[in-house]
């Protein structure tokens, strides 16, 4: 399977990774706490879209049950609440998706929280929040659905460009990208060729 990390990613170039056939599952996480792209609320959003679009059977979870319900029938999707931070509920939207359509062959993850503020007075609880956001969250993701991807399957982590470049008062958003994005490669040279 193909396991892909590109911090300069654009939309238009996941919707190119999302091959379409007719009977692909694609599962999408949509846990993004900022800006809109284009006409939808995310870069998931955008992607579970053009997925459906191309014949694809398309999982969205998130922890925004009202969100999920307003998005996912619009788009023909099968909606599974799931907060990032539990690796038990990822168990459950992997099992659920799974169950209902008898395999996962894409699993895509674009959580993120882009809290800023000062280095030396970034709040604990903000750090730790983060921490589990987009590092802990997103290891858990890909440890259950390496579990459960189908011969061929693809796992894509959504990363940032503050991963590589600099910028002032993020250093917990950029370590965290970072970090998330070297425990990728270690993923990729592990299972990438499997």
């Amino acid at each position: 399977g193909d396991l892909l990390i590109n911090p300069s990613i654009q939309t238009a170039e996941i919707h190119d990774m999302i091959r379409g056939l007719p009977g692909v599952t694609a599962v999408v996480r949509d846990d993004l706490f900022y800006a809109a792209i284009g006409d939808y609320s995310s870069v998931e959003d955008a992607t579970a879209a053009s997925a459906e679009k191309k014949g694809a059977r398309v999982v969205v979870s998130g922890r925004d049950v009202a969100e999920l319900e307003r998005f996912a029938p619009t788009i023909g999707a099968l909606a599974i609440p799931c907060d990032i931070t539990v690796k038990a509920d990822i168990e459950k939207l992997a099992a659920h998706a799974k169950q209902r359509f008898g395999r996962i062959d894409i699993a895509l993850n674009c959580t993120g929280w882009a809290k800023g503020g000062p280095f030396r007075d970034f709040p604990e609880a903000d750090l730790r929040q983060m921490m589990e956001i987009q590092f802990l969250g997103p290891f858990q993701f890909m440890q259950v659905m390496l579990g459960v991807l189908g011969q061929g399957g693809s796992l894509i982590q959504v990363s940032s460009a503050t991963a590589t470049v600099m910028t002032y008062d993020y250093a917990a958003y950029m370590g965290t990208k970072a970090g998330i994005d070297h425990v990728v490669r270690a993923v990729a040279n592990e299972f990438g060729p499997k």
